[in-house]
């Protein structure tokens, strides 16, 4: 059986082919954890957080979990907003 390759790259894809890890670091640069909102300058709900990291679903899963995973390993947790949104709470460096 001859192939192309195509299957074994695809294969080896994953969804953290999916995210830029830089990404994270500039935002732990420019941003530290709240806690609570009314100690926040920023809200980041699923879909800013989505236009940040422009983390899209596609075929493998949805990338922008790995993202909130990695945020999570440095102090920026979901919280529910006083609107009843879940969001990571931050302040302006």
């Amino acid at each position: 059986m001859v192939t192309d390759g195509t299957a074994a790259s695809a294969a080896a894809t994953t969804l953290l082919d999916f995210v830029v890890p830089q990404k994270v670091d500039a935002f732990y640069r420019a941003y530290t954890p709240c806690d609570y909102e009314d100690e926040t300058t920023e809200i980041f709900t699923d879909s800013r957080l989505r236009e940040f990291f422009k983390a899209w679903p596609c075929s493998l899963g949805d990338p922008l979990a790995e993202y909130v995973s990695l945020l999570a390993e440095r102090g920026f947790e979901m919280n529910v907003s006083v609107t009843g949104e879940v969001a990571i709470f931050a302040r302006a460096r």
